[in-house]
C-alpha cells in the first residue's frame, strides 16, 4: 500500500484545516474537519479548534459551502477546543466522535504556555449525532472515553478512530498519555475500546497498542477500517520507529482488532508528497 498522487481538496483562506473525515451521502461527499484561525498559529488547535463540514460532488473535491457545526459548550467538559472529528453513518444517523477539552484560553488570544498545557491535559472523547451533516447535532452530556473509564492511569484521551465492528457494536482506537513528568506526562500510548452501541458504554482493553520499545511518543492520529483481509490502521509514525525512515504514515494490521502489528510493507508515505501535477512537495506535517 502506498499513497498515490495528491492535490488540495479543501483550502480555506484564513483557517488551518486538520483531521478530515469524508462521508458519501445523498449523491454528494461531506468532509468533516477541524479548523481554527491561521493567525493564531498551528499550536492554537488545542484551544481554538472547532468542527466544520464542506461538500463536493466527488471524494476528490473541491469541497466548498463550508459551515461550522460544532464548537465548545460554555461551562462543560468540552468548553474549549473541539477537534479530531471521526464520522460514521448508519440507519439514517451520522455519528461524530471528537476530542473536547477545557481550560482558561480566551477567544481570539494565543494561550500562554501554562494555559496551553491545561487544555492539552484535559482532553476527553465525546460523541454527537444528527440526521443531517449541517445538524442540529445532539451531544452526549458526558465524555464517553476519558481518564475516569480508562483501565490504566492516563492524563487525557484524544484522537478517536472509530469503525463499525463486524460482530456488532463499535470499535475505537484512541490516544492517551500516561502520568509522568509534567506538563507533557509520560508515554503516549493507544488503547482499543469496544461498545455495543455508538453511544457506548465503551470498555477499553488494558494492553497498549502502536507502541515501540523505549520510545515515549511513537505514533498518533490513527485511522481505523476493516476490509476483506482484516482490520487496518494508518497512523503517523512520529520518529521512524516503524518506518525506519523518519516521520511517515505507516500501516498496521490486525485479525481481531485488538492485537496490532506493522504491515509487511508498513510505509505509506514519507513527508515528500507526489502531486497530481507531477511536482513533488515536502511538507512539515502529514
Amino acid at each position: 500500500m502506498r499513497l498515490g498522487p495528491a492535490h488540495s481538496a479543501l483550502d480555506t483562506p484564513g483557517w488551518n484545516v486538520w483531521c478530515p473525515t469524508a462521508i458519501p451521502w445523498q449523491g454528494r461527499w461531506w468532509l468533516f474537519h477541524s479548523r481554527w484561525p491561521k493567525a493564531l498559529g498551528h499550536d492554537a488547535w488545542v484551544t481554538h479548534s472547532t468542527v466544520a463540514v464542506a461538500v463536493a460532488d466527488g471524494p476528490e473535491g473541491p469541497f466548498t459551502e463550508e459551515i461550522e457545526i460544532l464548537a465548545g459548550r460554555p461551562g462543560a467538559w468540552d468548553s474549549g477546543a473541539i477537534h479530531n472529528p471521526m464520522v460514521m453513518f448508519r440507519d439514517g444517523l451520522f455519528w461524530l466522535y471528537y476530542m473536547g477539552n477545557c481550560g482558561g484560553a480566551q477567544p481570539g488570544q494565543v494561550a500562554d504556555q501554562e494555559t496551553w498545557w491545561e487544555h492539552r491535559n484535559h482532553q476527553q472523547i465525546g460523541v454527537a449525532w444528527s440526521t443531517h451533516p449541517h445538524g442540529p447535532w445532539t451531544r452526549a452530556i458526558d465524555p464517553i472515553v476519558g481518564p475516569a473509564n480508562t483501565p490504566v492511569p492516563t492524563l487525557m484521551a484524544s484522537n478517536p478512530a472509530v469503525a463499525w465492528d463486524l460482530r456488532g457494536g463499535v470499535r475505537m482506537v484512541y490516544k492517551c498519555v500516561e502520568p509522568g513528568t509534567m506538563p507533557f506526562g509520560g508515554r503516549v500510548i493507544h488503547l482499543v475500546a469496544e461498545a455495543p452501541d455508538p453511544r457506548g458504554p465503551f470498555t477499553s482493553l488494558p494492553t497498549p497498542v502502536l507502541t515501540a520499545p523505549g520510545v515515549q511518543f511513537p505514533a498518533e492520529d490513527p485511522f481505523l477500517w476493516h476490509d476483506e483481509t482484516g482490520w487496518n490502521i494508518i497512523c503517523k509514525d512520529m520518529r521512524g520507529s516503524f518506518s525506519g525512515c523518519g516521520t511517515a504514515l505507516v500501516h498496521f494490521t490486525s485479525q481481531d482488532g485488538r492485537a496490532w502489528m506493522p504491515a509487511s510493507a508498513p510505509v505509506l508515505s514519507g513527508l515528500t508528497i507526489q502531486l497530481m501535477d507531477g511536482n513533488r512537495r515536502r511538507v512539515e506535517r502529514l
